[in-house]
């Protein structure tokens, strides 16, 4: 399933879902590795990029509408890194993108985990927007920085919803939200003015 969480930096994003029998849904949360939506994300962000000399999260995001989208549904590899859309998955973002078609007006970049299948999404998504995608390598979970607090978690979890990880694994993806905040503080720098994908 993609799923789609939207919200202007700096507002309350309180949760929605979508009909359950389409092949989507929308949410704030980017599932899974603890991108945590909300201001604790913003504030672990800003002492982040503080630190590493980056323009704080916030101030990156400020003013703008997120989008954050979750890639298509993927075959298998052997290399989880190398696992690409099916044609179920690509017909996902098709529909997807018709759907949601209002949601994506506005958008002038997008931000993307380097790996296949994100970026497939992403292209996919960007078509009738002329928007470059520009890969993000630390938005992918399987990274140096994963320690074995958040492989246990994902044992544990799987495929959980984000709130399984929060309620049975607190402070586990801390640093994964850190590490990915801080990405996307860096890769933000100069991006145009406008809403982002991320």
């Amino acid at each position: 399933w993609l799923k789609l969480a939207c919200g202007r930096s700096g507002a309350a994003w309180p949760w929605v879902r979508g009909s359950a029998r389409g092949r989507w849904s929308i949410g704030c949360a980017l599932v899974r590795s603890a991108f945590a939506c909300h201001r604790a994300l913003l504030r672990m962000a800003a002492a982040a990029a503080t630190a590493s000399g980056v323009p704080p999260l916030e101030r990156t995001l400020k003013g703008r509408r997120v989008l954050l989208v979750r890639h298509g549904n993927t075959g298998q590899a052997e290399v989880d890194s190398d696992r690409e859309l099916t044609e179920r998955g690509r017909e996902q973002c098709v529909k997807f993108r018709e759907a949601h078609a209002a949601l994506f007006k506005g958008v002038t970049s997008i931000l993307a985990s380097s790996v296949q299948r994100s970026m497939q999404t992403a292209a996919l998504l960007s078509e009738p927007l002329g928007v470059e995608v520009t890969p993000v390598e630390d938005l992918y979970f399987v990274r140096p920085w994963r320690t074995d607090e958040m492989r246990a978690a994902d044992k544990d979890c799987g495929y959980a919803p984000i709130k399984d990880y929060i309620e049975r694994h607190p402070g586990s993806h801390d640093i994964a939200a850190k590490t990915m905040a801080g990405a996307v503080a860096e890769a933000g720098v100069g991006i145009p003015d406008g809403d982002l994908v991320n």
